[in-house]
């Protein structure tokens, strides 16, 4: 009787990775909905300037696109702090400066989530371009109350 209890009572693999998935969105929300929203913007800017026939738009959004990259990259010192430990920085240096290492990059890391939103936004913006580009006019087809792509 007392195990059956304790089996009702326990809850299933499956259920506990739901509930960690549901808490790891819930706390990512606030980044889906700010890359969400950037994307929008982006978005309508770059359709206007796409139907205005200003030729520049793309080239622009290219450039921003690399920038953002490059620099999300070049700001993070190319993630070489990541995976460094305690033992395989220089002996010379006191746990102080060790200290120091440590919470230099995790301020680069969160000085950098703008720059890594905004560039994940215009990546997302060349996807829709690309998929506008090549797949529009069948999606058209399938879909003929769709007017994005035209």
């Amino acid at each position: 009787m007392n195990e059956q209890n304790n089996r009702q009572n326990e809850t299933p693999t499956e259920e506990k990775g739901f509930r960690r998935a549901g808490k790891i969105l819930l706390a990512k929300l606030p980044a889906i909905l700010t890359v969400f929203l950037m994307t929008a913007v982006l978005l309508v800017i770059y359709e206007i300037g796409i139907r205005l026939r200003w030729q520049p738009m793309f080239w622009i959004y290219f450039a921003a696109l690399a920038a953002a990259w490059v620099g999300y990259v070049v700001y993070n010192r190319g993630f070489t702090r990541t995976r460094v430990s305690r033992n395989s920085l220089p002996r010379t240096w006191s746990e102080a400066e060790k200290d120091e290492f440590y919470a230099d990059a995790a301020r680069r890391k969160e000085k950098s989530k703008k720059l890594f939103y905004l560039a994940i936004s215009l990546a997302l913006v060349f996807a829709y371009d690309i998929v506008a580009l090549y797949f529009g006019d069948f999606l058209e087809y399938i879909f003929p109350f769709l007017e994005f792509f035209r």
